[in-house]
């Protein structure tokens, strides 16, 4: 019961981080309603966890993401469990965090921790609280430089996919969340068109632990044993998201899917008004947009 429990939670991590994998590309226009998404992760066919995500653009180059996980089904009958973490990310070259927040709690305690960022991302403060008290960090501060957070260090990967880059293609993103410190890595595989559908990105995704993960925590690999490759679907378009992980080994378990989508319909431009266009010559685009339109009376 332990290990599954190890194994959840580490599940539960990865698809924390793997869906931000495409948060900034295609993403709605500020002000719009904030996309959101439903996973569920399954162990042998039960599901064991589901994961609530939100994704929010409060300025043209800034976002705010918001997964909350929980365990579900069976498991439930032996503990509870939430998490939920926040991350402001500025979406520069490359995306760089404001400030994560994560608490987690259980029955019989809660974890807290704050992290505020300078304005070239380095770390300026952590504030890391177990059952209300301060405590430290088992994370050599040496191994905090260049960091980000779960959630903007797969903002860096989307921004890096939508570079559209060879097949092969790979690249490392150092991660900290407060408390353990990994490395994940990525290969892109292909972009593949669908007639009449978004375009679909397929990845291979692992992470390494580094340090908190000495017993490999499923997903994570760590001292007893290499990281698993995960087989990464990503559905392009508004607010594009994994629609499934999977164990790249043929392994069936664990297998995280996304259940529900919700997103904000595109907005529709307004055709200029008369008066409007009579000020500004209109383009191509525009004309065909208001061809329809009756002419105003003299």
């Amino acid at each position: 019961m332990a290990r599954r429990r190890l194994r959840m939670r580490s599940a539960a991590l990865a698809l924390a981080m793997l869906w931000a994998l495409a948060s900034a590309g295609g993403a709605a226009a500020a002000g719009d309603a904030a996309c959101r998404f439903t996973y569920e992760l399954r162990v042998r066919g039960q599901t064991v966890a589901r994961l609530e995500l939100s994704e929010e653009w409060t300025a043209p180059d800034r976002a705010v993401l918001r997964p909350v996980i929980a365990n579900a089904g069976f498991t439930t009958l032996f503990t509870s469990r939430r998490a939920e973490m926040e991350t402001a990310v500025r979406v520069a070259s490359p995306a760089l965090p404001e400030r994560f927040r994560a608490r987690e709690e259980k029955p019989d305690r809660a974890r807290e921790i704050r992290i505020d960022y300078g304005p070239d991302g380095a770390i300026r403060s952590l504030v890391y609280r177990n059952r209300g008290r301060a405590v430290a960090s088992e994370v050599p501060r040496g191994l905090w430089r260049e960091t980000v957070d779960p959630l903007t260090a797969f903002v860096r990967l989307q921004r890096w996919v939508d570079s559209r880059p060879e097949p092969g293609a790979r690249v490392v993103v150092p991660v900290f969340d407060g408390r353990k410190r990994l490395d994940i890595e990525a290969v892109f595989a292909a972009a593949e068109p669908r007639e009449g559908a978004p375009l679909l990105w397929r990845l291979r995704v692992r992470l390494h632990g580094i340090v908190g993960f000495e017993d490999g925590y499923g997903f994570v690999g760590g001292t007893r044993g290499p990281a698993r490759w995960l087989d990464v679907v990503v559905d392009d378009g508004r607010c594009p998201a994994p629609l499934l992980v999977v164990p790249a080994d043929g392994g069936l378990d664990p297998a995280i899917t996304r259940t529900r989508a919700l997103r904000p319909p595109a907005r529709r431009r307004r055709c200029p008004c008369p008066a409007g266009a009579a000020a500004a010559p209109r383009s191509r685009t525009s004309r065909g947009r208001c061809r329809s339109r009756r002419p105003a009376h003299p």
